[in-house]
């Protein structure tokens, strides 16, 4: 192994559009549990990747926040393995308390592009 020869691979990337939160917490707090998450997100896209070379999707992913933070359904506009891995790892993330309790609906759309 030569200093520099180990080249780092090029990562898949994932973008994230106009996210719309309806309820009382910030958009900004919802963004930063994402961005802690994005990784597991990314795992989603870049396995199913390797079975489908060239992948691009858009995939808008929908969940409700409960008045302790726990994530208490998901959704998605496209029901493929992207969706389903991603669905099920929104599942299990925990966000900040709505201010004064009840729920918040967030639809978050992520966009998926091999790298080049």
């Amino acid at each position: 192994w030569a200093f520099g020869a180990h080249r780092e691979r090029p990562v898949p990337e994932v973008h994230v559009e106009n996210v719309d939160v309806i309820g009382n917490l910030d958009r900004d707090l919802v963004r930063r549990v994402v961005q802690l998450h994005l990784g597991q997100v990314r795992y989603c896209y870049e396995r199913e990747l390797m079975k489908r070379p060239g992948l691009e999707e858009k995939l808008v992913v929908t969940w409700t926040i409960g008045d302790g933070g726990g994530v208490l359904n998901t959704a998605s506009d496209v029901d493929d393995a992207v969706a389903s891995c991603v669905r099920a790892k929104v599942a299990a993330w925990i966000f900040p308390e709505p201010r004064g309790g009840g729920v918040v609906v967030v639809r978050y759309p992520f966009v998926f592009r091999p790298a080049h």
